[in-house]
């Protein structure tokens, strides 16, 4: 992967679709694969501090993995922060082919 995040929304355990409105996804953690990892250059001690998150996979271009679980804070705003610490504009350039560029 490049970039994936995994969310939960609230539902019928059937599945079904329902006319009444269901709340906003809770984003539960993400992946940032090796590509990613390598083009946004982030601060891995830092990020393990602050967030939590871990490396996985090869040592010389590892992928991250982040859980935005928190006991003081909802997940939406760790989510929010770590994407913050990643540099929201570096992550835009990603998504949209750009990662070379400054």
């Amino acid at each position: 992967p490049l970039f994936g995040t995994v969310s939960m929304q609230a539902g019928p355990a059937d599945l079904a679709f329902r006319a009444e409105p269901i709340g906003a996804a809770t984003p539960l953690a993400a992946i940032i694969g090796p590509r990613a990892t390598k083009a946004l250059a982030p601060n891995l001690d830092e990020l393990s501090r602050n967030f939590g998150a871990k490396t996985v996979g090869r040592g010389r271009t590892p992928s991250l993995v982040v859980g935005f679980d928190s006991p003081t804070e909802l997940p939406l705003s760790v989510a929010t922060r770590f994407t913050q610490a990643l540099g929201t504009d570096k992550i835009t350039r990603l998504l949209n082919g750009n990662a070379g560029a400054a």
